[in-house]
């Protein structure tokens, strides 16, 4: 009997690349982006920190609390700022910063939404 080891593909592998949303925060440029790869990659890092959150749960801008929020620019900022550390986002993330990091936030997620074909090649069956 042989057994087949499955291989997890790569974060940086999968799918579309979102394009980014330019936030400046303390002079300093993030670029956000919420593909799916870019939350792999974000999903990775806070585990090897020990840190448990399910992002897409997170992606709720209905209800993102303090906790979250420092969180999600973390995973938006990984793709394009690999030398980020999660221990240095909590200095980015202050009450006069907040506003502006979740519109960037909103912004990147819109972005990564996959758009409506204008033209579809076959209406959905009626039921």
């Amino acid at each position: 009997m042989t057994t087949r080891k499955s291989r997890r593909a790569h974060p940086q592998e999968s799918g579309v690349v979102a394009p980014p949303v330019k936030l400046v925060v303390d002079e300093r440029e993030f670029l956000l982006a919420f593909d799916f790869g870019a939350l792999s990659i974000a999903k990775q890092k806070l585990k090897d920190a020990g840190i448990q959150i399910n992002l897409l749960h997170a992606l709720d801008f209905t209800k993102i609390d303090v906790d979250v929020l420092p969180m999600l620019f973390y995973a938006g900022a990984c793709r394009h700022q690999p030398d980020l550390a999660w221990n240095e986002v909590p200095k980015y993330v202050r009450t006069d910063t907040l506003l502006e990091i979740y519109i960037g936030l909103l912004a990147a997620w819109k972005l990564a939404m996959a758009k409506p074909d204008p033209n579809p090649s076959e209406a959905p069956a009626k039921s």
